[in-house]
């Protein structure tokens, strides 16, 4: 399903295994607020069917398994997220 919201995303947490094979290397990176309708993060990412147009282009961490290359995207924690 698209997300088509920052607010949709699940909350960041470097803990987190990959979602589709359970993998516990994964890459991260963050993305500034880029005002683009997608995350265009394509140079160092191989995209899947997975990825392609799930986040607008607000600011996000994108992240990518090591082992199987599955793409997804997490909200950063804000102070209030740090805080609780």
């Amino acid at each position: 399903m698209p997300i088509s919201r920052l607010e949709d995303l699940p909350l960041f947490d470097p803990g987190n295994e990959c979602p589709k094979c359970s993998y516990d290397l994964i890459t991260t990176r963050y993305h500034h607020d880029n005002g683009d309708l997608v995350c265009r993060d394509h140079d160092t990412f191989t995209w899947g069917p997975e990825a392609v147009g799930q986040i607008i282009g607000a600011e996000h961490m994108h992240r990518k398994c090591d082992r199987c290359t599955y793409t997804w995207y997490e909200r950063p924690m804000s102070e209030e997220d740090a805080s609780a």
